[in-house]
């Protein structure tokens, strides 16, 4: 077992659905604590110690933005989600979770187009939605935060 550190202090949650995508079974999983994260590794191989290392470093930095951070849970009002950023430029697709109040609510690939991607959110269940793109080729990520309340 090997564990990379960071002292950046990630959220478990958002982290970890690109760290089992990448890394599988190499991974054990993760822990943050008040001085910084880790990421424990059952395969400590110097790939996956620099898959890990890559993912720390380009954790929250894409720019994730959305038309509206608060929407109706009424399955109709809609926000849309996009994420431009010149670090995905000469890629062709991205990843994409979708957590709902911390588990995994949807996810999968999208395509780009010119280095940018647009994912619209509608739901009729109120909660806290977490929208996590990432790159699987260079290990970038960010998130935009949408909260949908009921409006009763």
């Amino acid at each position: 077992m090997r564990n990379v550190t960071s002292d950046k202090i990630v959220n478990v949650a958002v982290m970890s659905p690109l760290l089992l995508k990448v890394l599988g079974d190499a991974t054990v999983g993760m822990s943050a604590g008040p001085n910084g994260s880790i990421i424990h590794l059952v395969d400590g191989s110097a790939a996956n110690v620099a898959i890990a290392e890559a993912a720390f470093a380009g954790y929250w930095a894409l720019v994730v933005g959305a038309t509206k951070v608060a929407i109706a849970a009424d399955g109709i009002d809609t926000t849309v989600i996009s994420c431009n950023d010149p670090q995905l430029s000469g890629l062709t697709k991205v990843n994409y979770h979708v957590l709902l109040d911390g588990i995994e609510y949807a996810s999968g690939e999208a395509d780009l187009d010119n280095g940018a991607i647009t994912l619209e959110l509608a739901s009729d269940v109120p909660g806290r939605y977490v929208v996590i793109i990432w790159s699987s080729v260079n290990y970038k990520s960010g998130a935009v935060i949408v909260e949908a309340t009921d409006g009763n």
